[in-house]
């Protein structure tokens, strides 16, 4: 079997839990890499490479939440904070970079009446990934 790696885009929500679970026993099972990332989408106006983006330490409080969880689970993550200007593209951007066989993204409660079916940042993962997208709903 070829390596496997699996991307999680990860924002610390409650309901990301099952997508965190799931991806951690998909790596034990498989022996794979896991890869949580955490998306800070920035402002034009502001620099991606600057020193205070806003929600940088949200973001690593998350993944220190994901990294203990998935220890608990008998799995080692690489946890990152990614800023970025659209999630959708740097989710596939990252998957390709990391060479990953796998993304699991959680996308909640979408399929209210009167909204759209999905985000576009789903949409684009889907469209576009050059792998595998696992999607996880929780409806709440």
């Amino acid at each position: 079997m070829p390596s496997q790696h699996i991307l999680l885009p990860y924002n610390g929500l409650p309901r990301e839990m099952l997508a965190l679970q799931a991806a951690c026993d998909l790596a034990k099972a498989r022996r794979a890499k896991l890869s949580v990332v955490c998306l800070v989408e920035t402002s034009l106006s502001l620099s991606i490479d600057a020193p205070d983006i806003p929600g940088v330490a949200e973001a690593n409080r998350a993944l220190d939440e994901a990294e203990a969880i998935a220890a608990k689970r008998g799995v080692r993550v690489s946890a990152s904070v990614y800023p970025c200007r659209d999630a959708g593209h740097a989710i596939v951007t990252l998957c390709a970079r990391l060479g990953c066989s796998h993304i699991i993204m959680e996308i909640g409660d979408t399929l209210r009446e009167g909204t759209p079916p999905l985000s576009s940042d789903v949409e684009h993962v889907l469209a576009n990934a050059p792998c595998e997208v696992w999607i996880s709903r929780i409806a709440e």
